[in-house]
């Protein structure tokens, strides 16, 4: 495969995680005035904002299509495993988004270390090289970045190349727990988004 598709099959994969995330923890902030007027639930704009995301991945995907037919590459059969990928990626990265996007109501500073935890996390995800490159006894370490296993296996599906699914089983159960703590403080806190937003 050549890099520049298997690069491009991570980056795209990561980048709607990192997008999902990111978009809907400033969400929260954002709709700020929105909160003070009119009584919204507080969950809908960081769900709304990961409709972007998708729209972005749609995008980057057709791109991936062409960049795979100038190498004379097609999609394997297994590609269609890429949905029920997206749709847990999207749940958990906006579910993390929105724990964080509660806290940066009421400190600001974490709206300013999201970037540089993204950053950190592109680097500790099998974007830019394969998840074998991790040496064998720190993978279940590594497939606590709730995004490690979904990016593999997302290149694999698209490649038809065989995926870890030990690995992608401990970054779903890592990212459903990250999730679960989220939106418990996400539902503590959303109650005087009004008051400090």
């Amino acid at each position: 495969v050549p890099y520049a598709v298997y690069a491009f099959l991570g980056i795209i994969a990561w980048q709607f995680f990192s997008s999902a995330l990111s978009r809907s923890a400033t969400a929260v902030l954002g709709a700020s005035a929105l909160y003070q007027q009119v009584y919204l639930p507080r969950a809908v704009p960081p769900l709304a904002s990961v409709v972007v995301a998708a729209v972005d991945y749609v995008i980057a995907f057709a791109l991936l299509l062409v960049l795979m037919s100038s190498y004379g590459l097609a999609p394997a059969a297994t590609t269609w495993l890429v949905l029920p990928l997206l749709v847990v990626t999207a749940l958990v990265a906006t579910a993390i988004g929105m724990g964080l996007g509660a806290l940066n109501v009421y400190r600001r500073d974490v709206g300013f270390l999201i970037p540089y935890i993204l950053q950190v996390g592109m680097f500790a995800t099998p974007a830019l090289y394969p998840s074998s490159a991790v040496p064998d006894g720190w993978r279940l370490v590594y497939g606590l970045n709730p995004a490690a296993g979904v990016v593999q296996a997302h290149r694999a599906a698209v490649l038809g190349m065989p995926i870890d699914w030990e690995l992608l089983a401990v970054s779903i159960a890592s990212g459903l727990a990250f999730a679960v703590i989220s939106l418990f403080v996400f539902s503590i806190l959303q109650r005087d988004f009004a008051d400090h937003a």
